[in-house]
């Protein structure tokens, strides 16, 4: 009887390497896109949801002129961008709590790369684990669109960092998701200062 488990436990230690040496690396690269993707949509949602009502770029930068039309000096609404920015940085961490706690399933027929088995066999779950370190970013942005034109351009950049967790791995993925909030054609000259992108921060 001894050496029958003694047989069972060294077969299973032999399985279990050759599983790791193997499949391993197919689970960490399927695991990294579905949290790549994963992230991406709890970005996306969590923007759409704190900036439901709708943010104007006026509410967002005053524009001062010259005499001449020109603009003269640019100012940011600091305290808005700052509240949104931690608004919208505060939403993206319960989406990626809710998210994680579903963690990633993955059946092992897809590790196969066999589409015949796709979606069979046994799952395999990946713990994912939200890191605490969501940074939300205002960015500024102007492009020239004819002669006296600009648009302007402000994004909402926001970089999230989620841990895979497996028995034969771990791995921390970070990934940046930029969001366009509100953009502006400006006529007149722009200074040429404000030209080149910038944090609103």
């Amino acid at each position: 009887m001894l050496i029958v488990i003694s047989l069972a436990v060294v077969l299973f230690v032999i399985v279990w390497s050759l599983f790791n040496n193997n499949r391993a690396p197919n689970i960490a690269d399927y695991s990294r896109a579905q949290v790549l993707s994963m992230s991406t949509i709890a970005v996306n949602d969590a923007v759409l949801t704190s900036l439901s009502q709708s943010v104007e770029y006026d509410d967002l930068v005053t524009l001062v002129r010259n005499d001449n039309g020109d603009v003269q000096l640019m100012q940011t609404n600091t305290m808005l961008v700052n509240m949104l920015a931690r608004k919208v940085a505060r939403a993206v961490e319960i989406n990626l709590e809710i998210m994680s706690e579903q963690g990633i399933v993955i059946p092992l027929g897809n590790l196969t790369g066999l589409p015949i088995l796709a979606g069979l066999g046994p799952d395999i779950t990946v713990v994912v684990s939200p890191n605490e370190s969501v940074v939300c970013q205002f960015i500024s942005e102007f492009e020239s669109v004819g002669i006296n034109q600009t648009r302007h351009k402000i994004y909402v950049n926001i970089i999230t960092s989620v841990e895979l967790i497996m028995p034969s791995f771990e791995s921390t993925l970070t990934n940046q998701t930029q969001v366009l909030v509100c953009e502006c054609i400006i006529l007149g000259d722009v200074p040429q200062v404000y030209m080149s992108p910038l944090n609103l921060n």
